[in-house]
């Protein structure tokens, strides 16, 4: 549209979007990543300083820079593309244990968020866990807790996992760790064990007219003063256990053994017993003593009563 054409639009009221030339929207200069490769490839086949990389440059329009940083590149991508070969396929397993993890890193980025409340399912797990083992549902619930604590061990602990799934920890590590049946196993002999000449050499002084009348901690006394020593006062006594030779030989006088009294109730009504409880009273210094009177067969609460005290 010339000038002319303006000024005879000008009573009209202006121009329209009509009159204008529509022009390209401008867009930044892109380079694929063939054009990289063949680009590098020419200008890595010139010398290093010589006047055909310059050309190149020039006649693409490119800096030194651009090449410089394609290198990078395709060397990064060469690197990663190794990598990849030599990575192992993942399972689902870590799958499933890196979202988690994505997871629980988004939660702890997010402002306001306490970190140490992130992700503290405990209480809903275990009000879960606990509604669905009164259901009748307890197998259930033991298959998907058993199948889902060892990933979450790995990625966190013994301890958080159990609160995550509302398992006892403590059941956890006795099922681990169950109890040995059966004889206990034998204990290690310490390095320092009496060999069997020895016991005998001690068993024979414990025994000989000197010590045979004297207790044990007298012997091992008066042959320390005599500069000897055999062993412990507790493994004379243990000696004499094994012998059957530490027999109690005071003259003193022997009860029979005591037997503790017990009620016995077939029926109720039949015996009834009682307890105190100390109670504070409304005032300083005043206290109430509330008697209950219990039927000891069927636990019925017979009668109270209260007095001040």
């Amino acid at each position: 549209m010339t000038t002319a054409s303006l000024n005879g639009r000008a009573h009209t009221g202006g121009v329209t979007d009509d009159d204008i030339d529509p022009a390209a929207r401008p867009t930044r200069r892109r380079f694929t990543a063939g054009y990289k490769a063949e680009i590098l490839a020419e200008y890595d086949s010139w010398p290093k300083g010589s006047e055909e990389r310059g050309a190149i440059l020039r006649r693409e329009g490119l800096y030194s820079s651009h090449i410089s940083e394609w290198r990078k590149q395709a060397e990064a991508g060469a690197r990663e593309g190794l990598a990849r070969k030599s990575k192992k396929r993942r399972t689902a397993e870590e799958v499933e244990l890196d979202r988690l993890r994505r997871q629980n890193e988004r939660l702890r980025q997010r402002p306001g968020q306490d970190p140490d409340r992130v992700g503290d399912h405990g209480k809903s797990a275990r009000a879960l866990g606990a509604a669905l083992r009164e259901r009748g549902h307890r197998d259930q619930v033991e298959a998907v807790t058993a199948e889902h604590l060892p990933a979450l061990e790995e990625a966190t602990s013994t301890k958080r996992a159990c609160e995550l799934l509302g398992v006892n920890r403590s059941t956890v590590l006795r099922r681990r760790r169950p109890p040995v049946h059966g004889p206990a196993p034998p204990r290690p002999a310490p390095p320092n064990k009496l060999s069997e000449p020895e016991q005998q050499h001690v068993l024979s002084v414990l025994r000989s007219p000197k010590y045979r009348d004297l207790a044990p901690a007298q012997v091992w006394a008066q042959l320390l003063d005599d500069g000897i020593y055999l062993c412990s006062i507790r493994t004379m006594y243990r000696l004499l256990a094994a012998a059957g030779e530490n027999r109690e030989r005071r003259r003193q006088r022997t009860h029979p053994a005591r037997k503790r009294p017990e009620l016995i109730a077939t029926a109720p009504n039949e015996v009834w017993s009682w307890d105190i409880t100390k109670l504070p009273g409304p005032e300083r210094g005043v206290y109430y003593e509330l008697f209950v009177i219990i039927d000891i067969y069927s636990r019925y609460v017979v009668g109270l009563v209260c007095r001040r005290r």
